[in-house]
């Protein structure tokens, strides 16, 4: 069943990120592709409550069949409200093309740092506050849910600076912040602290992963086609080997360098992934004007 959730949700991560390249211009397409991030973080707050909720209220299924009711839903609303319209015309690029190209290669591995940073934290930073700061569960649970929130909050904000400003600079941005900010809660000495260093990553993931996925899209209009579907399966590959890698990662650091250690040295990766960065040629203005041809 899990198997099963994982296949469906790869069509839908997929599709959908690319339904939303192919129906917004570029010049907003930052804005709509982060705020459907947005969007899902929401889902990713409200998620464990009201489970928590419906299983002590309704019994363990429940959750399970709200959750069957609202992909129903969905399913129901892009069959009335979506068109479905002919495939892109043009030439089709697999994956071997998408990884020929530097500036696809080098987003695609600002995507799995992104989510890496997450995945490292959720792994290894919990067990640290609570021998250290003394936090119960609860406590860890808010310090969580308030990166999410300021993360869900400015998502949207950073999507649509990236469309004002370009997509490296906001991503650049963004890594400088994570290798500054990274090592932080593991050095802070009371829990308000923590808790705003918390809050603050939740804006630098904002900076990371925004701008990332348009950028993507950018990218592939540049190479002439519009093989939307198949880069964001690469999105979605690099955000889930994130999500695998920095679990073990970052726990092999913590046993070989402490937590701090292993904090610092992850910081230090962000920052190492700023030259790469640095070396992209600059992706088209977003709005900015094209020559027949081009």
């Amino acid at each position: 069943a899990r198997v099963l959730q994982g296949l469906a949700a790869a069509a839908t991560w997929t599709a959908g990120l690319a339904l939303l390249a192919e129906g917004f211009p570029q010049e907003r397409r930052g804005q709509a592709m982060a705020t459907a991030f947005a969007a899902a973080n929401v889902g990713v707050l409200l998620g464990p409550p009201v489970s928590g909720f419906l299983t002590e209220s309704l019994g363990p299924r429940s959750p399970f069949f709200l959750a069957a009711g609202l992909a129903l839903a969905d399913a129901a609303a892009r069959v009335l409200l979506l068109r479905d319209d002919e495939p892109p015309a043009g030439e089709r690029v697999g994956f071997s093309g998408l990884l020929g190209n530097a500036t696809i290669r080098t987003l695609a591995g600002a995507m799995a740092l992104g989510a890496a940073l997450w995945a490292l934290l959720e792994s290894t930073l919990p067990l640290h506050l609570d021998a250290a700061l003394g936090m119960r569960a609860s406590e860890i649970g808010v310090l969580f849910a308030a990166a999410a929130l300021t993360h869900t909050l400015t998502s949207p904000v950073m999507g649509r600076l990236s469309d004002r400003f370009g997509r490296l600079r906001i991503l650049r941005i963004g890594f400088v912040l994570a290798a500054l900010l990274l090592p932080l809660p593991a050095f802070l000495a009371t829990k308000a602290s923590v808790a705003l260093s918390m809050a603050a990553l939740g804006v630098t993931a904002s900076f990371v992963l925004s701008p990332v996925s348009p950028g993507l899209a950018d990218a592939v209009e540049a190479m002439g086609t519009r093989s939307f579907g198949s880069v964001f399966s690469l999105v979605n590959v690099a955000y889930s080997v994130g999500m695998m890698g920095g679990p073990l990662v970052g726990s092999a650091l913590v046993e070989a360098a402490g937590i701090r250690g292993a904090l610092v040295a992850t910081g230090a990766l962000f920052a190492l992934y700023l030259v790469p960065l640095a070396r992209l040629p600059p992706l088209a203005r977003p709005g900015a004007a094209k020559l027949p041809g081009t």
